[in-house]
C-alpha cells in the first residue's frame, strides 16, 4: 500500500505526463462510474453512448465471508477469464439472498486511527509530490460506524469463513463447477470446512 513506491514505477515506465492520478473512491468518480470516469480522463466521455458495457464485469460490492472466500479463489491459479462472470455472479447473487454471507465490516475507531497514523506520512509525501486530478474529493471517512461483523481488527484471518460450509452449499445447488473450484480454492489455501 505505499502508493509512492507504486506510482514512482508507473512513472519511471510511462513518464510522468502519462499518469493521471485520481482518488478512487465511488463518490469521487464521474457518476459514480469507474467506467465512465476513465472516459472522461481519455478526454472522451461525450462518446459513453458509443460503448457498449454489457459484456463488462460489475462486480459490486461483496464483503465478509464471500470476500475472504474470493481472495481464498484468488491466491489459486485458475483459468481466471473463464470463470470471472459466473464467480462474479454467484458471488454478488448470495451476498444479496444471504446478508450474513457479506456483512459489511466492522472497524473500531483504534484500528482506524492506527492505520491513518501508520500511512500518515506517506500520504502526505504523495500529495506534496503528486498532483491528484480530484484529490479536493478526497476526505476522511468516518468508517467506525460501518454495520456488521468485527472481522477487521488487529487479529484479522482472511482464513477464518465461519459461513464456508454453507456458502458451498448454495453453491453446489447453483453450479458445481463454480462450486469444486471455490473448494480447491479454500483447500489450497489452508482453510478448513466443515
Amino acid at each position: 500500500m505505499n502508493y509512492n513506491d507504486n506510482i514512482s514505477d508507473w512513472i519511471r515506465l510511462f513518464g510522468e505526463s502519462s499518469v493521471y492520478l485520481r482518488v478512487y473512491d465511488v463518490d469521487a468518480l464521474i457518476a459514480k462510474d469507474i467506467r465512465c470516469d476513465f472516459l472522461s480522463v481519455l478526454g472522451i466521455a461525450a462518446f459513453v453512448n458509443d460503448f457498449d458495457f454489457t459484456q463488462t464485469v460489475n462486480t459490486g460490492s461483496v464483503f465478509g465471508d464471500l470476500l475472504k472466500m474470493k481472495i481464498a479463489l484468488n491466491r489459486m491459479d485458475y483459468d481466471e477469464p473463464k470463470y470471472r462472470s459466473h464467480v462474479v455472479n454467484h458471488l454478488r447473487a448470495l451476498a444479496v439472498e444471504y446478508p450474513e454471507f457479506s456483512a459489511k465490516p466492522f472497524i473500531s475507531p483504534t484500528m482506524v486511527d492506527k492505520i491513518r497514523e501508520h500511512y500518515r506520512e506517506q500520504n502526505k509525501a504523495f500529495f506534496d509530490k503528486h498532483r491528484v486530478e480530484n484529490a479536493s474529493k478526497f476526505v476522511l471517512s468516518n468508517l467506525s460506524g460501518n454495520r456488521g461483523g468485527p472481522y477487521i481488527d488487529e487479529a484479522y484471518d482472511w482464513r477464518d469463513i465461519p459461513n464456508a460450509e454453507n456458502i458451498l452449499a448454495e453453491l453446489y445447488s447453483r453450479n458445481k463447477d463454480v462450486a469444486e473450484l471455490f473448494e480447491r480454492g479454500l483447500s489450497e489455501s489452508g482453510v478448513s470446512v466443515g
